[in-house]
C-alpha cells in the first residue's frame, strides 16, 4: 500500500528526525543551551520519578535505540 501511495512510515520519519536533532546537540559546544538542558538532570527530581509507567523522556528513546552512552557514539552509528 505505501508503494501505491508514496507515503512513508511517519514513525520511521520521526524516529530518522530526532536522530538528526541529537547528532545536531551531541556535536554543539558545551556552552549552548540546546546542549545543556539535553544533559541537565534536576537532582530533586533523581529518584522522584512517578511509580508504575513514567512518562518516557526524550532521551529515553535515544537510549533505548542507539545505547546508553549515545552521547559518545560516533557519527557513523547514528545512521
Amino acid at each position: 500500500m505505501r508503494a501505491l501511495t508514496e507515503l512513508t512510515d511517519w514513525a520511521k520519519e520521526a524516529t530518522k528526525k530526532k536522530l538528526l536533532v541529537a547528532e545536531k546537540i551531541r556535536s554543539m559546544n558545551d556552552d549552548k543551551w540546546a546542549r545543556l538542558t539535553t544533559t541537565w538532570i534536576p537532582y530533586q527530581y533523581v529518584k522522584k520519578r512517578k511509580q508504575g509507567h513514567p512518562r518516557p523522556r526524550w532521551r529515553d528513546e535515544l537510549s533505548k535505540k542507539i545505547g546508553q552512552h549515545w552521547w559518545n557514539v560516533t557519527k557513523g552509528e547514528f545512521d
